[in-house]
């Protein structure tokens, strides 16, 4: 008989298995493609154990966000104005923000294409104050804080300069996506941060 920490121990095993076999059928097949059989066939699991850890389709998707969320995260909460080069900041929050879009690229497309998903999506993570506004806050934050030590222009726009930072590494991962990108992922952060600051910088 399993002890208590072994149960739970068990059961963690089994969620991170299912979380990764939802991840392996988005990139396969996309969001359209997420069933239970799927899900339950790759992770080795019946279908019936996937509802012992998820309520639906919907719980599961957000779980996949969740799970790739600290390591991006982890960067976002590292921008501190004053703390390391302005460039070398931006440069770093793009390479994470290049990252955590190449994952996720698959399932966001699959839950806009679908209106009714995209709306229970939204009532989900809206009041939880999650979606793709945290880091266009954080990095604008960061930007002001930067503003306010005279490391960028007192002119700049910082909200508009993180859409234009976030759009651009969002458009290098669609260009990779299609396979003639311009500018490579590996040089695209470098290149596009410094083109962004050239004119912020005194």
């Amino acid at each position: 008989m399993l002890t208590q920490n072994a149960r739970v121990a068990q059961a963690a095993e089994t969620r991170q298995r299912l979380l990764a076999a939802a991840e392996e059928v988005v990139q396969r097949g996309g969001v359209v493609g997420l069933t239970t059989k799927a899900v339950a066939q790759i992770a080795g699991r019946s279908e019936g154990s996937i509802y012992n850890h998820f309520a639906d389709r919907l719980e599961l998707i957000t779980a996949v966000i969740d799970a790739r969320l600290p390591d991006f995260v982890a960067v976002l909460t590292d921008l501190v104005p004053g703390r390391r080069s302005v460039a070398v900041n931006l440069e770093r929050v793009t390479r994470a923000g290049i990252a955590f879009e190449q994952a996720m690229f698959p399932l966001v497309a699959g839950v806009a294409a679908d209106p009714q998903l995209l709306a229970r999506f939204k009532a989900v993570m809206l009041p939880a104050d999650k979606g793709p506004h945290r880091p266009h806050r954080g990095i604008s934050a960061y930007l002001e804080g930067e503003k306010a030590l005279g490391r960028i222009s007192p002119d700049a726009d910082c909200t508009a300069l993180t859409l234009m930072l976030i759009g651009s590494w969002r458009e290098a991962v669609f260009q990779e996506l299609f396979g003639r990108p311009p500018i490579s992922l590996r040089h695209a952060p470098r290149r596009i941060v410094r083109s962004l600051l050239s004119k912020e910088t005194p």
